[in-house]
């Protein structure tokens, strides 16, 4: 602060703002083609270009029906669920705004397709991870549909040709390891 006379005074200040770089991405969409009128799962992540961790919220945003979901950003990720009516193309943008340091970013945006007709989807995993000779694996198998029915059928899962699993309907839990 510099006096100049009774009247008149001039004032000069320096301040440093660091902006953070981040980039958010839509790594999970599901179901894809989702049923009219059920929840779909939007998981993302959000990184910064330095390494710190961010925090903030994201938001789904569809730009064909105009709803959206919001979640709060933990260890980099976020998960938020919408439900789309309209059949046909939906343009979702994934958004992430910053609760700091972080500036905001946006990932591309995508296209997601809700599909009158019913689709059934089978996600597997594995446990452990990694192969470990003396621990036998164990499959989980769920099978499940875009509109919140349950499917028919039996499921079996062949690990290099060794029948080691068993066939089970789809209402029972498959579990495969040896025996």
């Amino acid at each position: 602060f510099t006096a100049r006379g009774a009247d008149e005074a001039s004032a000069r200040a320096t301040t440093t703002h660091l902006v953070r770089a981040t980039s958010t991405t839509a790594e999970s969409v599901f179901p894809s083609p989702s049923f009219p009128g059920t929840e779909v799962r939007v998981e993302s992540a959000v990184e910064s270009f330095d390494g710190a961790e961010v925090t903030g919220a994201v938001v789904v945003f569809d730009e064909t029906e105009f709803v959206t979901c919001v979640s709060g950003v933990f260890g980099g990720r976020s998960a938020c669920s919408l439900v789309m009516n309209t059949v046909g193309e939906h343009v979702l943008t994934v958004s992430y705004v910053s609760a700091g340091l972080d500036a905001p970013a946006s990932s591309s945006t995508f296209t997601h397709v809700v599909d009158a007709e019913r689709a059934s989807y089978t996600r597997l995993s594995v446990q452990p991870a990694e192969v470990v000779v003396s621990l036998a694996p164990v499959v989980a198998v769920e099978v499940f549909a875009n509109d919140r029915t349950l499917p028919r059928g039996t499921v079996s899962v062949y690990v290099e040709a060794a029948l080691n699993c068993r066939d089970a309907p789809l209402d029972a839990p498959v579990l495969a390891g040896a025996d």
